[in-house]
């Protein structure tokens, strides 16, 4: 499978190209999250969960073709406001130049120019912008790394290929579930192991992607829904938790500024 991916000799050896499709609040933090983490030289580390450091590998398919760190991003927005937003943030995590530039409404060129793409969209938008003209052709034989909540991998094959039995030449579909802390390096993030095995360098790819924002978990498809509800939603709730102890600490004469922070890092305390 992973010959899937390979560089197709539209480009120079060893180049790989990632795409985010849909570049909003958690496209962004993923995108800078691995910027932050690779040079130019590859060299690049982080922690485990013991706060150790380690290396993020160089990775390549059983053939000897490049798959990390990528050489190379796009992104993909609507407005000039977006393209204004993402750019911004882009600079500041980009401090190797790394070669990045954002193609704005032809998600479908995007996607012709790379070899592996992170499906970033609002839910509501995923089958508009698969279902456009030239998009199948533009995914042959890539990977397809969604984000989306709540959209099964099954989903996006069926909005591809019309439930059309699996054949040479598609696309690989992962699904997965970080959330929005990915923007400072704190995402716990659900990878959904697909129903079809895929090479285990493919595996590392993504596993790598997303180590880059945090910490990463397999489970299978159907505990996809229920990640989502506890890691996806999970921040908001934690964060309605820490409101609420800071208001109780107002009530009970605190100053607010200092109630904040004084509950803030009780949170951030480890058990």
């Amino acid at each position: 499978m992973a010959s899937s991916i390979l560089t197709t000799g539209r480009r120079k050896e060893g180049e790989q190209v990632l795409a985010f499709i849909g570049c909003g609040t958690l496209g962004t933090g993923i995108l800078t999250g691995i910027m932050s983490h690779v040079g130019k030289e590859g060299l690049s580390f982080v922690q485990d969960e013991a706060g150790n450091t380690e290396p993020l590998p160089f990775l390549q398919d059983q053939h000897g073709n490049h798959l990390f760190p990528p050489t190379s991003y796009i992104a993909t927005c609507r407005s000039d406001s977006a393209v204004e937003r993402v750019d911004a943030a882009v600079s500041e995590a980009n401090t190797t130049g790394e070669t990045f530039k954002v193609i704005q409404n032809d998600n479908v060129k995007a996607c012709q120019e790379a070899d592996v793409i992170i499906l970033g969209c609002k839910p509501y938008m995923v089958s508009g912008i698969l279902s456009k003209p030239g998009m199948v052709k533009a995914l042959e034989g890539k990977l397809l790394i969604s984000i989306c909540a709540g959209v099964a991998a099954e989903d996006i094959e069926n909005t591809l290929y019309g439930g059309k039995p699996g054949g040479v030449g598609r696309c690989t579909v992962v699904r997965t579930m970080p959330n929005t802390a990915a923007g400072i390096g704190q995402s716990m993030t659900v990878l959904a192991t697909p129903s079809t095995p895929i090479d285990e360098s493919v595996s590392m790819l993504i596993e790598t992607i997303f180590k880059c924002v945090g910490e990463v978990v397999w489970l299978p498809p159907n505990l996809m829904d229920a990640s989502t509800a506890l890691c996806g939603s999970g921040p908001a709730f934690f964060l309605l938790l820490l409101e609420a102890a800071i208001d109780g600490g107002v009530a009970m004469g605190l100053p607010r500024a200092e109630a904040t922070k004084m509950a803030a890092q009780t949170m951030n305390e480890r058990v």
